[in-house]
């Protein structure tokens, strides 16, 4: 049926939902949606909607609607054309009256009227430039000369033989303050160390050898032996006094209890 059908129209009059159900089945409205002819759906009253109104390609309120879009009146085609027509001429007259202002006020411009003129203000422009330029140039150079200078003074004053004076004061101050610093360390060591050696001295069990006090200990192990618990009858014993030792045997163990005992009897 394409090409022999332009335009296809689904619709009815107004009625009860029930008997507009119709125009809302599956079947219908995939139907509809795929029309390869242009459909336009007209069922019902103006407030009337069923789905073929969203599947079809245009709506209308009413049949004699679609009718009326289908197959307008042709009289009102020619006024719409000849309203189009005026206001298409009328656009193109004022279109042209704009260029015709616009082309009048370019040509009243001083760059069509005087077009020499423009010369002048564009020597006046490349002498200011050029001024500005030599100004520039001038002080670039001022700014590398005194750069030059300064790189000058720093190189003679890092050159080697400056260097090597400068290192030779700073090594001979390095010295003087090492030999200082070192005199002061040695004294400090010196009096320390006579301090320790006269606290050593003190606590020396020597000399406490000297004060007439003597040292027991065990000939084999060289432990100290202080208490009685250490000793037992028959034990060999070396006794260190303040210019010798003694080797002696134990005749006799007595703690301090039995030697008061005894003193008492």
């Amino acid at each position: 049926m394409v090409g022999k059908i332009d335009v296809l129209i689904i619709g009815r009059g107004g009625g009860s939902i029930e008997d507009l159900w119709a125009f809302n089945e599956e079947i219908v409205v995939r139907a509809v949606a795929e029309s390869r002819i242009p459909t336009i759906s007209a069922v019902g009253h103006e407030i009337d909607f069923v789905l073929t109104d969203f599947a079809a390609d245009e709506r209308a309120p009413t049949p004699t609607a679609a009718a009326q879009r289908v197959v307008p009146d042709r009289q009102e085609l020619l006024d719409k054309l000849r309203q189009l027509e005026i206001r298409l001429r009328q656009a193109v007259r004022n279109r042209l009256r704009q260029c015709r202002e616009q082309l009048w006020r370019l040509s009243e411009r001083r760059c069509f009227t005087d077009p020499l003129s423009l010369l002048g203000d564009f020597r006046q422009e490349l002498d200011r430039v050029s001024i500005q330029i030599d100004a520039l140039a001038q002080r670039q150079i001022s700014l590398k000369r005194w750069k030059l200078l300064e790189l000058s003074s720093r190189l003679a004053h890092c050159s080697p033989q400056a260097q090597l004076v400068r290192w030779r004061e700073r090594l001979h101050r390095y010295n003087e303050a090492l030999q200082t610093a070192v005199g002061l360390a040695l004294n400090k060591c010196r009096r320390k160390l006579e301090l320790m050696a006269g606290k050593l001295e003190a606590l020396s069990p020597f000399a406490v050898l000297q004060r007439g006090y003597a040292l027991v200990r065990d000939p084999i192990t060289g432990k100290v032996l202080m208490r009685v618990g250490h000793f037992a009858v028959g034990q060999r014993a070396e006794v260190l006094l303040a210019d010798g030792k003694l080797d002696v045997t134990v005749n006799e163990v007595m703690s301090n209890d039995e030697a008061s005992d005894r003193a008492t009897q």
